[in-house]
């Protein structure tokens, strides 16, 4: 019991780091890559997202210009696997392969190195296990890549948490 309560401790805690946000990299069906600011609601039921100014920094947390309600995600695809990841790709699977196999280690190692803020067909393989996207009931997705592994751990966690 007491270490049940101590993990429930943990992840509320999870759940109000995200609730702060934090800035994520999200890809377009165009293939575009957008910096954005990604928070949970209080209530944990929307990811809601927000521009970020020059400098960086979220303009109106208190009016997101996309929300998503969590209900409605159908699936969550860990890694640079969806249509919209391989369309960023310019479809070079050979490149984004070569580059996948580049980054994996199986020595449990911690990357401390930040996402690099200027993503690109070249570079994205290489932050696979910091990729995951959710997929709608619609049909539609969206695909988010974390500036480090904490803070897509935290998504991770949350998840596992809100959706089972």
């Amino acid at each position: 019991l007491k270490k049940e309560n101590h993990l429930q401790s943990l992840v509320d805690q999870v759940l109000q780091y995200l609730q702060c946000g934090h800035r994520m990299s999200k890809i377009n069906s165009a293939g575009l890559v957008r910096r954005r600011f990604f928070f949970l609601s209080d209530d944990c039921k929307k990811l809601h997202a927000c521009e970020l100014d020059a400098n960086g920094q979220a303009i109106n947390r208190k009016k997101p210009t996309t929300t998503a309600y969590l209900k409605d995600v159908k699936r969550m695809t860990l890694g640079i696997y969806t249509p919209s990841f391989l369309n960023f790709c310019g479809g070079e699977t050979s490149t984004l392969q070569r580059a996948r196999e580049g980054a994996m280690r199986d020595d449990g190692s911690f990357s401390h190195d930040a996402t690099e803020t200027h993503l690109s067909s070249y570079n994205i393989g290489k932050y696979n296990y910091r990729a995951f996207a959710l997929e709608m009931h619609s049909g539609k997705t969206l695909e988010l890549v974390c500036d480090n592994d904490s803070d897509c751990e935290a998504w991770l966690v949350a998840f596992k948490r809100l959706f089972f």
